[in-house]
């Protein structure tokens, strides 16, 4: 999603340039399906996106 709207890519610019990330995922359950929706924040920013895994590797995609 970032890669399409600018102010979503600095969101997450400033997210991961943070030496401090928090992390937490939350299941979702659109049309029966599964889905996580991953929270990652610093001090300055919040970035959610939506990913099918809810392993570890839905952060560095």
């Amino acid at each position: 999603m970032a890669r399409r709207f600018p102010m979503w890519r600095e969101i997450l610019r400033r997210v991961e340039s943070s030496p401090v990330v928090g992390a937490d995922e939350t299941g979702e359950y659109p049309d029966g399906g599964s889905h996580w929706m991953w929270v990652c924040q610093n001090e300055m920013a919040t970035y959610i996106f939506p990913d099918p895994s809810r392993g570890k590797n839905a952060m560095y995609e």
